[in-house]
């Protein structure tokens, strides 16, 4: 039982992280770190892309719990549902950059 549970939390995990793997999405959260609340046509116009392309994108950030809705009118806007995304963005944006920094060394000492 304790098996099938792991599994379960391990399988959420990782359609969690599915939701956040796509560039346009990042780009999506940045735009809602940035504003609390935006309409389809706003995050359109911001990142320069067709209405199917972010609502394709928005859809699995909506369906995993990332993010979330509201109509008004002909318009739905989006909001981030718990903002501590962010804090799974920003470690990983540490993680990458100490990489980034270790690569920078090790190039430094070969060119020595």
């Amino acid at each position: 039982m304790a098996e099938m549970v792991e599994t379960s939390v391990s399988e959420m995990l990782a359609d969690y992280f599915a939701a956040l793997s796509h560039p346009t999405r990042i780009e999506i959260l940045k735009l809602f770190r940035e504003n609390a609340e935006l309409c389809t046509c706003d995050i359109m116009k911001k990142l320069k892309k067709c209405q199917s392309n972010i609502s394709r994108h928005l859809a699995p950030l909506r369906r995993i719990g990332i993010v979330d809705s509201r109509s008004e009118g002909v318009r739905t806007f989006y909001r981030v549902k718990d903002r501590d995304v962010y804090k799974i963005l920003d470690i990983v944006a540490d993680i990458l950059y100490k990489h980034t920094n270790e690569r920078h060394k090790i190039l430094r000492g070969f060119k020595s």
